[in-house]
């Protein structure tokens, strides 16, 4: 036998699913303007040989790897609210559209959350950590080549 959702609950599973897609290309597009800013801040460092651009572009690199953790777990905890909107486990609100609150964090299960409210965790995932490493080593190695040439 299979269980029905009310109306309501798919209106709020709706609504939630929104969000989640609205997060998923926010992180998308941050990911886009780190590599466009860090590749244009190195393509000048080379082309006029000043190792300073090539450090600069650590910051952009940076700034844009906390904003995309902040996407990604905000995905995360959304994920899991519809996952609670959907099994009732926790008990969510009607429209409870509040996933990032420390309430809604703290009413899930450990093993739920691990992944998902620890900042550290999350900016140190696959998805993240070999991007943006990836982005400030090049950096990093266009700085000394120029700085030590």
């Amino acid at each position: 036998m299979t269980d029905q959702l009310a109306p309501d609950q798919v209106k709020h599973l709706e609504m939630l699913q929104v969000v989640i897609a609205r997060l998923a290309s926010d992180s998308f597009l941050v990911k886009g303007w780190a590599l466009a800013l860090s590749s244009a801040l190195v393509g000048f460092a080379i082309n006029g040989e000043k190792w300073q651009l090539a450090l600069l572009a650590l910051l952009p690199t940076f700034s844009l790897w906390m904003l995309d953790t902040y996407f990604l777990r905000a995905e995360r905890l959304f994920r899991a609210l519809y996952d609670a909107v959907r099994t009732g486990r926790p008990k969510v609100d009607p429209f409870f559209m509040g996933a990032t609150s420390q309430s809604f964090i703290d009413s899930l299960a450990e093993t739920q959350t691990t992944m998902s409210r620890r900042w550290r965790t999350v900016a140190f995932s696959v998805t993240l950590c070999w991007f943006y490493a990836l982005l400030g080593l090049i950096s990093i190695g266009v700085t000394l080549l120029l700085g030590c040439g």
